[in-house]
């Protein structure tokens, strides 16, 4: 009997071993140093491609919902003369993917979009319409998983003449758990070409408050704000920017750090400049935050000769460095509103609108730091 008793704690101690082992494989943190890089596939998969080679597919926008789907937001005019926000899923980790939905509303053309889900499992999908001079960032909210969608909010809005408006919406949860939404804004011409502003939703999207000031300099049109939140719980915010220092580049990517989110009177600084003779623009900047703590952006990057590429860059101390890594995506033919996510197996997902079969189509592309 007591041999019994001997043989079923050992088989218990070897099954509780193994799980821990197990666990500890799949969820410590990657330790990453300067020894390592990250690496992307050569292969890529479409996500969506129009049927009519004269329309396109732009700005694409991932994630992943708590039930596993993964989403990616983008716009589109296929089969229409206006673009509209058009949602695609897949429920094999990115191997195949079907048009799930619209997510726009109203007349005019719909881009810009990005999504968010909050902890009661609605997703948020923030956009712009541009409507003759009326300028508007929109919210649409789905509580079906991305299914369908209902008009929710206004974040900004504007009546400004041609290209001038409000711009590029990027939402997540800052530290305190609040909502929050950064966007360019041009309604302080021709004191600021273009300031990065911010509001805070103290109703997960229904209403937002009063603008909060990030970025703006009056020699530079800040610009496609995208901020994610640091190992050590601060808020990082990337930008493009036209005050470049050698007076060459007509941009270059800025970022800047908040303690809280709330304060941003930090400094403006150089995350990338192109330094190649024949590179001239750094812009459409990315950067979320890997779940071992390593910060990566991207950005596209013009070439020689021709062509738009999507770089990336990577910081292991929190922002105050960054070094060049592999180009996610260098099509024969244009790169262009570029996106990442971050995984939870460590991996990462690039995003491009390119220009690389007979017209601009969606793909994605997975990379890992090895």
């Amino acid at each position: 009997m007591k041999l019994k008793y001997v043989l079923i704690i050992i088989v218990v101690l070897v099954i509780c071993s193994g799980a821990l082992i197990y666990y500890l494989v799949n969820n410590s943190a990657q330790v990453v140093t300067d020894e390592n890089s990250l690496v992307w596939d050569t292969e890529s998969t479409v996500v969506f491609e129009p049927e009519n080679a004269a329309h396109g597919a732009f700005y694409p926008r991932m994630l992943v919902l708590k039930n596993g789907d993964w989403l990616v937001a983008y716009d589109t005019n296929d089969g229409a003369i206006e673009t509209r926000i058009q949602v695609s899923r897949s429920r094999d980790k990115g191997k195949t993917w079907t048009v799930l939905s619209t997510a726009s509303f109203g007349a005019g053309d719909a881009a810009n979009a990005q999504m968010v889900q909050l902890p009661d499992g609605d997703v948020l999908l923030a956009y712009r319409v541009v409507n003759g001079h009326h300028k508007i960032l929109k919210v649409s909210r789905s509580s079906d998983n991305g299914e369908t969608w209902e008009e929710l909010s206004v974040i900004a809005e504007a009546m400004m003449d041609n290209y001038r408006g409000v711009w590029e919406p990027h939402m997540g949860f800052l530290p305190d758990g609040k909502l929050a939404v950064m966007y360019a804004s041009e309604v302080y011409q021709p004191q600021f070409p273009q300031v990065i502003e911010m509001k805070v939703s103290d109703d997960f999207g229904k209403t937002w408050g009063d603008p909060i000031r990030v970025s703006d300099n009056v020699l530079s049109r800040d610009g496609m704000p995208v901020w994610t939140i640091t190992k050590d719980n601060k808020v990082l915010a990337v930008f493009e920017a036209t005050d470049d220092p050698t007076g060459f580049k007509p941009f270059i990517i800025r970022y800047k750090i908040s303690e809280d989110g709330y304060d941003w009177s930090g400094e403006r600084k150089i995350l990338y400049s192109p330094t190649n003779a024949f590179n001239s623009v750094g812009a459409a900047p990315f950067v979320v935050t890997m779940p071992n703590g390593v910060l990566v952006a991207s950005c596209q990057v013009d070439r020689n000769p021709g062509g738009i590429d999507m770089h990336t860059l990577w910081s292991l101390d929190s922002g105050d460095t960054w070094v060049v890594q592999q180009p996610a995506f260098e099509s024969p033919g244009d790169d262009n509103w570029n996106a990442l996510y971050p995984l939870k197996d460590g991996r990462i997902v690039a995003l491009t609108s390119t220009y690389s079969g007979k017209n601009s189509r969606i793909e994605i592309k997975f990379g890992e730091i090895r």
